[in-house]
């Protein structure tokens, strides 16, 4: 974060995962009964972690800074996302869960995109 803040990037990111945390785990827990919408917000969880872990993973070993490290691990979840999305309909189950994730991490890209770009 310190990094980030140095670079003239206000560490949002930290701040928009913990606002997706605690909107998956809430609708996890309210679901809590229902067991298959439960496991697919915990999944939704998991996804905000992949994200930090592979960006440091592009950056840190592979060497590539700038957008790359930013960009291609949040079009990973989304991708997975829309994986999912396809997986659960094609097998006749649920998948609202996932369209939730989808729209919150859009809203998330583009909030974080629009401030950044405006500092």
């Amino acid at each position: 974060m310190i990094k980030e803040y140095g670079k003239n990037l206000i560490p949002l990111n930290a701040g928009f995962d913990i606002v997706l945390l605690v909107l998956f785990y809430t609708l996890a827990i309210k679901h809590k009964n229902k067991v298959a919408v439960h496991m697919r917000y915990m999944i939704a969880i998991a996804l905000i972690f992949l994200g930090p872990t592979l960006g440091r993973i592009i950056f840190i070993l592979l060497g590539w800074e700038g957008l790359g490290s930013f960009n291609i691990p949040y079009v990973a979840v989304i991708g997975i996302l829309f994986g999912l999305i396809i997986w659960d309909k094609r097998n006749n189950r649920t998948y609202k869960p996932y369209v939730v994730a989808v729209i919150a991490f859009a809203i998330y890209l583009i909030a974080l995109y629009t401030i950044n770009v405006n500092l």
